[in-house]
């Protein structure tokens, strides 16, 4: 597994969330988002970032929130939809991997970076940010199994 250390800035985003185990509550809010942008902002062409807000481990699935977004410029004026928000993603050191496959891929993923390459490298995880996923590729223009996905797990130098 190859991980890279990235630095990347802060970011704004134009978020919606959902609530319930990942697997179900990603892809409804990633509908809510895509119906929204199809409608009100269809020429807007950002990086398409999501996250897990809660540990699957500590939390009932049913309060897991997932946030779907998708990177802007900058927001002048009210969405006009409560749950259409914009949200500041801090920037940082992240250790990045590139997932290629299927999205079910991901929490293995993640857990490889946590767990085993985290262990031997000269990081440890940023508890302050989030852990990101940036789906690189469109789902609907590419098969499955070519979809990519750069895992961005926050980190910073041990003992810092």
């Amino acid at each position: 597994m190859t991980v890279k250390i990235e630095e990347k800035p802060s970011q704004q985003v134009l978020t919606t969330f959902a609530l319930g185990p990942y697997p179900q509550s990603a892809p409804k809010a990633w509908k809510e988002l895509n119906d929204w942008l199809s409608q009100n902002a269809p020429t807007l062409d950002g990086q398409r970032i999501g996250f897990g807000m809660d540990n699957p481990l500590m939390t009932p699935h049913h309060l897991l929130r997932y946030i779907a977004g998708i990177t802007i410029k900058d927001v002048t004026e009210n969405t006009g939809k409560d749950q259409i928000y914009p949200l500041t993603l801090p920037g940082g050191k992240f250790a990045k991997h590139t997932v290629t496959g299927p999205y079910k891929q991901i929490p293995d993923a993640i857990n490889h970076v946590m767990n085993e390459w985290m262990q031997k490298s000269e990081f440890q995880f940023d508890i302050t940010r989030p852990i990101l996923e940036h789906y690189v590729n469109d789902p609907n223009k590419v098969p499955e199994a070519e979809y990519q996905t750069d895992i961005l797990v926050p980190v910073m130098a041990k003992d810092a």
